[in-house]
């Protein structure tokens, strides 16, 4: 599948959330909800290197990606792609400022910081708790 194809960039304009498939070493099947971005043609989802997911694609990198537009206008379509993920430890700053303008710097994003100030304390001790390195995939 080419990343670059204009219906499929326009459908992942569109897309907010990833819902990750992955299998378990013992081949239990898992589900995970992630933000991503695109970039160069692949497709980077943030999440803790000992995240059950980041576990998963370790012992088996065979990966579903699950993606609905959830922007615009909805049409009830679900996008599907395969494929094999892998583990980085980092990412470029060109990724990192892909992810700030999508998630943190776009009119919605800033909405919604804007209206859930009175939980920045919160997430920030959450984030916080969750130790381990981080990682993309």
């Amino acid at each position: 599948m080419n990343l670059r194809e204009e219906r499929l960039q326009s459908f992942l304009r569109r897309s907010m959330v990833v819902r990750l498939a992955t299998l378990s070493p013992k081949e239990q099947p898992h589900l995970t909800p992630l933000w991503f971005v695109q970039d160069g043609g692949k497709l980077y989802m943030n999440t803790r290197a000992a995240s059950p997911a980041a576990r998963d694609i370790a012992a088996n990198p065979q990966v579903v990606l699950l993606f609905d537009a959830e922007r615009g206008r909805r049409s009830g379509q679900v996008l599907h792609i395969r494929g094999a993920a892998r583990l980085r430890r980092s990412l470029g700053l060109r990724v990192v400022a892909r992810f700030a303008v999508k998630y943190r710097i776009s009119p919605g994003g800033l909405k919604n910081l804007l209206s859930n100030l009175g939980t920045v304390l919160v997430r920030a001790r959450y984030y916080g708790e969750r130790t381990g390195e981080a990682g993309t995939l």
